[in-house]
């Protein structure tokens, strides 16, 4: 008890101490409540502090992953290493650069191993290393920077193409840090390089239209004089020994002309710019075309030739009426060619559940099943003594396939050795709805191929033509063409001449060649637009590719006629803007 009271007694004096203080102090002295009010503002001040520490350490985590999130997301290939070459670091695109499983410790894998150039690394430390020089100051080596190209060969021996971005991370730390952005070329250098190969190769394709365009016109221009001349003097010759030679210097005229068709054609078909035209057509005047075109063959061979039409179609039919006829030309032909003397060749036509169809059937050689395989393979025949036998390119069946396969159709084929074949094309039956016609107009049937002018009848022409051509041979023939047509002719020869003639006469048309010294054709027309003269115009050329149309058109021309000159075609096109004869 006495220690207890003692201890008491200690705490007494110290109050009465500290009141005796404050009574000599009385401007300190602090109330109690005003003492307790600051606590609470210190504490609502921690409280505060203590929040903001919190939100601060929040956004701190936050931006940290967000970081992480953004490394990883990236679509190139980030990778950090240690001055030795050892992973620290690397994000998603990384992984699959590499090659590597992210469940595997990066730690324990270099990058050297995957690079090509072993050399690399040893240029890149010692190129981020080295100074700096910005505006003429030194910097210190620890914000270098490096860039360069390598390949990489990842874990499955891919090689990529990388473009490599380097930076020097200084983490004061003894031993420096690289962070590597590694840009994946390989697409890119793999997309270069197949546009370098479909530039040249467009840049062949065009090298090669160029040489058949040029082939094509340097052929038909003589191939134009041979046939016109023979054509003409058909017409007037009456000795049968005379006839039969002309016709044999026609026929291998025309023979000549089907071969620069057929490489046009495949030309246009590998290319992708061949066309198919939509137009009505009279199916009926189309077969009647094709038996004239091959009856005389036909006679000269000692075959029969058959033309059955079983169609009974009530309107006009809507397709490329030309490219039809084109193909049953080839078949006819085909089988005339390989049926001998006293043999038998048919056409027949009929309309099976809204599909045209067209056999041709002969009593010819025939054909193995190996040989059936191949038939239809460009500059393919049965076998090699074909060629020697019976002649052909072995173009004219890869075409018309092509044709029948872009309107639409097939063709198919069977046969027997020492039998005969059989050739059917198919077509979908395709109505215009316009009822048949009896007009002169739908005598005039294949554009592209030639007939016997008498069997139509020609109205006679009235007008005054110039002529612009330059090759003398191919003047005097168009000259003789058009005025036993009933008209007179001028004859210019180059476009310069044309124009020139223009100015002093009158004219009621022109007749335009395309490729003539001084000025060609297209530059003329041109010209004569630009002056205000609407006179018209029609091509007449041996440039028969679609650009040279289409090139034509744009400056102006009303109208296109091809070189060899088919007469009935240019009868009607120059009929269009003439007269008839009184």
């Amino acid at each position: 008890m006495g220690a207890e009271s003692e201890r008491l007694q200690a705490l007494r004096q110290r109050a009465i101490e500290q009141q005796q203080q404050q009574q000599q102090e009385p401007e300190e002295v602090r109330s109690q409540e005003e003492i307790l009010e600051d606590l609470r503002i210190h504490q609502v001040e921690l409280e505060m502090q203590n929040e903001s520490l919190q939100q601060s350490e929040l956004q701190h985590k936050r931006v940290a992953e967000q970081y992480i999130e953004l490394f990883e997301l990236i679509p190139m290939a980030v990778i950090v290493i240690d001055s030795k070459g050892y992973f620290q670091q690397i994000n998603r695109a990384g992984y699959q650069l590499l090659g590597l499983d992210a469940s595997h410790s990066k730690f324990h894998r270099m990058l050297i191993p995957f690079l090509s150039d072993l050399q690399f690394m040893t240029h890149l430390r010692h190129t981020i290393h080295a100074p700096r020089h910005e505006s003429g100051e030194g910097n210190s080596t620890g914000y270098g920077h490096f860039w360069g190209e390598t390949e990489l060969v990842d874990q499955q021996k891919n090689v990529h193409q990388l473009e490599v971005t380097a930076y020097l991370q200084d983490r004061g730390e003894e031993e420096p840090h690289y962070l590597l952005v590694l840009n994946d070329l390989t697409e890119r250098a793999l997309m270069e390089r197949q546009l370098a190969k479909a530039e040249l190769e467009r840049d062949s394709r065009e090298s090669q239209d160029e040489f058949l365009a040029s082939m094509s016109h340097e052929l038909r221009t003589p191939l134009s004089s041979i046939i016109g001349n023979c054509d003409l003097l058909l017409e007037v010759e009456q000795d049968s020994d005379k006839r039969r030679m002309l016709k044999a210097i026609e026929f291998s005229g025309e023979s000549q002309l089907a071969l620069v068709n057929d490489i046009l054609d495949m030309s246009k078909i590998d290319s992708g710019k061949f066309t198919i035209e939509n137009h009505p057509y009279l199916f009926s005047e189309l077969l009647k075309a094709s038996e004239q075109l091959v009856r005389q063959r036909a006679v000269d061979a000692g075959l029969i030739l058959k033309i059955e039409d079983c169609t009974d179609l009530k309107d006009l039919l809507l397709g490329d009426k030309g490219r039809v006829g084109q193909i049953l030309l080839n078949m006819l032909s085909n089988a005339i060619k390989f049926t001998g003397q006293g043999g038998e060749v048919t056409l027949t036509a009929w309309v099976e559940h809204k599909t045209l169809m067209m056999e041709v059937s002969d009593t010819g050689v025939g054909m193995s099943p190996e040989g059936m395989r191949k038939l239809f393979g460009r500059f393919e025949q049965e076998d090699k003594s074909i060629s020697r036998r019976f002649g052909g390119s072995g173009l004219g069946l890869y075409i018309s396939l092509n044709l029948a396969e872009m309107m639409g159709g097939s063709i198919d084929v069977t046969s027997e050795l020492g039998v005969g074949s059989r050739f059917r094309l198919t077509l979908p039956v395709n109505c215009s709805g316009k009822p048949l016609p009896g007009s002169m107009e739908h005598k005039l049937t294949l554009a592209s191929t030639r007939a016997d002018v008498a069997a139509i009848g020609m109205t006679l022409l009235r007008g005054h033509l110039l002529l612009a051509e330059d090759t003398p041979e191919l003047q005097m023939l168009a000259q003789r063409i058009l005025e036993r047509m009933g008209v007179t002719v001028e004859v210019a020869n180059n476009g310069k001449e044309a124009l020139e003639r223009v100015a002093e006469g009158t004219f009621d048309l022109i007749l335009m060649d395309m490729q003539m010294p001084v000025m060609d054709g297209i530059e003329a027309c041109r010209t004569l637009r630009e002056q205000g003269n609407q006179i018209p115009v029609i091509a007449l050329t041996a440039n028969v590719m679609q650009k040279h149309r289409d090139r034509f058109e744009e400056a102006g021309c009303n109208g296109f006629v091809s070189k060899p000159i088919d007469r009935q075609l240019l009868h009607h096109s120059i009929a269009s803007f003439l007269s008839p004869a009184s």
